[in-house]
């Protein structure tokens, strides 16, 4: 397989984003399992979390999911989507599905968010970092400035600048170009570390994790927590992922009624493994619970 030479250009915020996005959705797309599920699972699960919702609807005895267009909010009490409009060029399909007898509709959250804003508005502020530190390692083979008043000049210490950047050690041996050229210290007052950046960014990818429902602390920071701190931010990274996976199941059993199906949907992978965890923990607390009070009570009696 051939691949490409050119460096990643860490300096295109734009792409890099873009990149980013689709990283994170690759992760994010393991988030659930389903059995029995009539429609392609990634792409049901990618318009869930892309879109916040996806119509699932049945055309000549073949079931499908389509984001669609939804309409026929006027006809509802609470304002919501009665209609969904659904075109499907692949297979001549241009048609209106009623969303109480036709078709129905599953919503990735409670407000059809997706998981696109939350993604994108994290990874703006990690890419941006990045390329903080990837300036700051840059600038740390030349720490200096070059202020320069002729175009030929100019022209030299924009060669010499690209070389750096390029990692490549660069002469300028004109001496035209030494006379006309202004060198000045970049001081580090003020600057943040390396260090620092480094911790910014840990604690941005533990926000975006926590956030998608993983453990996003490192490990020096749980080694200096105490257990209920530990267990406190154990139990804030599940409201989200609790919220999908109910708005799953119920859109779930509304496409068993109507299509007469046995779709089944439960957490995948690691979030199912943390899932696991916490039950056994809260079982456990509670098993021991059980055993002080139980203590408790014979000794009250011996005493009686």
């Amino acid at each position: 397989m051939k691949t490409s030479k050119k460096l990643y250009d860490l300096r295109d915020k734009e792409k890099s984003l873009f990149d980013f996005y689709e990283q994170t959705l690759n992760k994010s797309l393991r988030m659930f399992t389903y059995v029995n599920l009539p429609v392609p699972e990634i792409e049901f699960e990618k318009q869930l979390q892309t879109n916040g919702y996806t119509v699932v609807f049945k055309y000549q005895d073949k079931i499908y999911c389509n984001s669609g267009t939804l309409t026929g909010q006027e006809k509802s009490p609470y304002n919501q989507p009665t209609q969904a409009i659904i075109n499907v060029p692949a297979i001549n399909l241009s048609k209106t599905f009623s969303l109480e007898n036709e078709a129905v509709l599953i919503k990735n959250d409670f407000l059809q968010v997706g998981l696109k804003p939350l993604i994108l508005s994290k990874g703006t502020q990690i890419i941006e970092n990045r390329l903080t530190m990837y300036l700051k390692n840059v600038l740390g083979r030349a720490p200096f400035t070059i202020t320069a008043n002729s175009d030929k000049s100019i022209l030299s210490a924009q060669t010499f600048i690209n070389k750096l950047v390029s990692g490549d050690l660069a002469v300028i041996a004109e001496d035209s170009f030494l006379k006309d050229v202004n060198v000045d210290s970049l001081t580090q007052t003020g600057q943040a570390s390396m260090q620092d950046l480094i911790n910014y960014q840990t604690y941005l990818y533990g926000q975006l994790y926590s956030e998608l429902g993983l453990p996003g602390l490192t490990h020096e920071k749980q080694e200096r927590m105490l257990t209920s701190e530990i267990e406190s931010q154990q139990a804030t990274i599940r409201p989200l992922v609790d919220n999908m996976l109910e708005c799953r199941k119920k859109g779930i059993e509304q496409m068993n009624k109507l299509f007469n199906g046995n779709a089944q949907v439960e957490l995948d992978s690691v979030w199912n493994n943390i899932k696991k965890k916490q039950e056994t923990e809260s079982n456990s607390e509670t098993e021991t619970e059980s055993n002080q009070e139980s203590e408790a009570d014979k000794e009250s009696n011996d005493v009686e």
